[in-house]
């Protein structure tokens, strides 16, 4: 990479910068010039560098970091970036970006009260950007970086270095609508312990359309490696969609579909792999005659459903591998008798057949009809009820012949309450009584289910937005199967303006469940479907929320801007992932964060305090930085 920087400073003359105005000549340049030789012609193309535009920076930065269990480290860093910016001939032919940095550290670590261990860890940056025809129908993009976590300055605990590389290539052509992308991506991350994680990404897409169709095409192959685990992880996907739509009142979907995954980890007799291979091909119709077809009706509008579908599973692992078949196919109608009353059927066949076991068949048909009238009002509510029935027949190989029949009655009330003029409070509540029956059961199945809704909002002009919701419900199963379920959720948000430089926002989303069914443990305790099990309460509980405090002007001082946030998360979301190579190494589920941002000119300063807790251990950190921008 500093070799191509050299020939760029070689070739290119010493002027001011460039424009990348797309069809702008380059500004001559200012001063004493010596003469250029005469650039070499051909074809039209001029093949020379325009006159560089350059940027840089110069930070020295200080960490303090303190570990929960005594690790304690100090960080005294000089880093520097420059980056030059051209293009040969014109804008739009070729443009070129290329950066070069130098990490000098010294690092001081040791536990509390012991001794301390001192080295020096110096590294170096860069990163390369080509990019040929940008803004033509057939742009191409090479990127290729090294960077060094410690830069950024925001990681928690071991510091990393990453190397990428991008190469992208689109094409359009000049008529039609077709649309051609090809990427490869590959990255590598490698932290000060040793530990090391690859990805390498390849896909490609293409997309047609022609009068009523669609067609895309995906394919994709994704690679990566984590030295830590002594795993590989392979995941490759093909899939074609075609979309069809002769008529506006008909439309049909086609996927055909292949993903592979296979998954490695250790060696000889600790080894362990696990395959999974999908294929399916599926199409789904809908046909809602239009005037002057078979079946339409203005008044009463018919709706047509069909679909079939074919998938095969092939899993894998340790020397053992079993196949199974699916084919399924569908119909389904509705009618809209009045715009409260439909009427709607529907059949269906399976076939499952499955490696070493006796093939499974399933057929069923159901008739159902619906009442749902619009809302009415009920003095300051609205009141909206509904009624629905079902009858319908089954014939399985395990199960034989089967006949069900379902009934559920369902209302709701809503009402909105104005409080002022930017203030207002809704209230909403539903309940519902479902039954079922088979044959082959000698009782029926009853749900009963409630809820409701408490929300408030609150408007103060620009100055203040609030919101705040509380939800309930109960689901409780009686009959052949008993059980109950519970879920109650908060949300809490706002903003409010304090002055013209300061401003806080805030929100919270507290919920808890509780899951019971009629399946009892050897010690009375009720299993839960829900997740881990609680034995003191049988319930989950999740909390987020985050707090934050911005003044551009604090202490009175301009340009001196204050940042505090607090963030709280009892599950964390975003989880490292195995295909990507940029997703968080550490779990973060609480962090408190202050900030101070002071610029002059070209000169930035920035103090961080922080604390998190990252994987169940807490981590305090001191961060100093000031930089001269050129």
């Amino acid at each position: 990479m500093s070799a191509v920087a050299g020939v760029l400073l070689l070739r290119a003359p010493p002027a001011g910068a460039a424009s990348f105005e797309p069809g702008t000549e380059a500004d001559p340049p200012t001063g004493a010039v010596p003469a250029a030789p005469a650039p070499s012609v051909t074809d039209g193309i001029r093949w020379e560098f325009a006159p560089l535009a350059y940027s840089g920076n110069v930070s020295l930065d200080g960490r303090w970091q303190s570990q929960e269990g005594g690790l304690r480290s100090r960080q005294g860093l000089m880093v520097g970036d420059i980056e030059f910016a051209t293009y040969i001939w014109q804008p739009w032919f070729v443009q070129l970006r290329v950066g070069l940095g130098a990490v000098l550290a010294r690092d001081v670590t040791g536990e509390a009260g012991g001794p301390s261990r001192s080295s020096s860890n110096p590294s170096t940056t860069g990163r390369l950007n080509l990019s040929v025809f940008p803004m033509s129908r057939f742009p191409f993009e090479l990127r290729v970086e090294q960077g060094d976590s410690r830069v950024r300055g925001d990681a928690v605990g071991t510091d990393y270095r990453t190397q990428r590389l991008t190469l992208s290539q689109a094409y359009t052509p000049e008529t039609g609508n077709t649309h051609l992308n090809l990427l490869l991506d590959h990255g590598q991350r490698t932290t000060a312990d040793g530990e090391d994680d690859a990805v390498t990404n390849l896909s490609a897409t293409a997309s047609h359309q022609w009068e009523q169709h669609v067609l895309n095409l995906s394919a994709q192959h994704v690679v990566s490696r984590n030295s830590l685990s002594d795993s590989n992880n392979r995941n490759s996907a093909l899939s074609l969609h075609h979309n069809h739509n002769p008529s506006p009142s008909l439309q049909t979907d086609s996927l055909a579909s292949w993903n592979r995954s296979v998954f490695t980890a250790g060696e000889d007799l600790a080894a362990f792999d696990a395959s999974t291979d999908i294929r399916q091909v599926s199409t789904f119709a809908s046909w809602r005659p239009a005037e002057g077809q078979w079946f339409h009706s203005t008044d009463a509008p018919v709706s047509i459903t069909g679909s079939a579908r074919l998938v095969e599973t092939r899993q894998g692992g340790s020397g053992d591998t079993r196949a199974q078949r699916a084919m399924n196919l569908a119909l389904g109608a509705s009618k809209d008798l009045t715009t409260a009353v439909r009427l709607s059927g529907s059949a269906s066949t399976s076939l499952i057949q499955t490696d070493g076991l006796a093939d499974s068949q399933f057929t069923s048909a159901t008739l159902g009809a619906a009442w749902a009238p619009p809302a009415v009002p009920v003095g300051e509510w609205r009141y909206a009820p509904s009624l629905g029935g079902n009858v319908g027949v089954s014939q399985s190989t395990r199960d034989g012949s089967r006949q069900s029949l379902g009934a559920q009655v369902a209302h709701s009330v809503s009402r909105p309450i104005p409080l002022g003029d930017n203030d207002s409070v809704s209230l909403a509540f539903s309940q519902s009584l479902a039954a079922s029956h088979e044959t082959a059961q000698s009782e029926w199945t009853q749900q009963l289910v409630h809820s409701g809704n408490l929300s408030w909002q609150a408007y103060s002009g620009e100055a203040t937005q609030s919101y705040a919701s509380f939800s309930l419900s109960d689901s409780r199963n009686m009959g052949a199967t008993g059980g109950s379920f519970q879920l109650a959720n908060l949300q809490v948000s706002r903003r409010t303006q304090l002055s013209r430089d300061a401003s806080w926002s805030g929100n919270l989303t507290l919920q808890t469940s509780r899951n019971q069914d009629s399946r009892q443990g050897s010690t009375g305790t009720t299993v839960s479907t829900d997740g881990p099990l609680n034995e003191s309460s049988n319930a989950q509980r999740f909390y987020s929320g985050s707090l934050t405090y911005e003044n551009r002007r604090i202490f009175g001082v301009p340009r001196l801007r204050f940042t505090a946030t607090l963030s709280l998360n009892s599950q964390q979301l975003d989880n490292r992932s195995p295909a990507d190579i940029d997703a968080p190494r550490e779990r973060i589920t609480k962090s408190i964060e202050g900030r101070f941002d002071y610029a002059i000119g070209k000169l930035d300063t920035h103090l961080t305090t922080r604390w998190v807790e990252a994987d169940g251990r807490g981590n305090a950190s001191v961060f100093f930085r000031i930089q001269r921008h050129f």
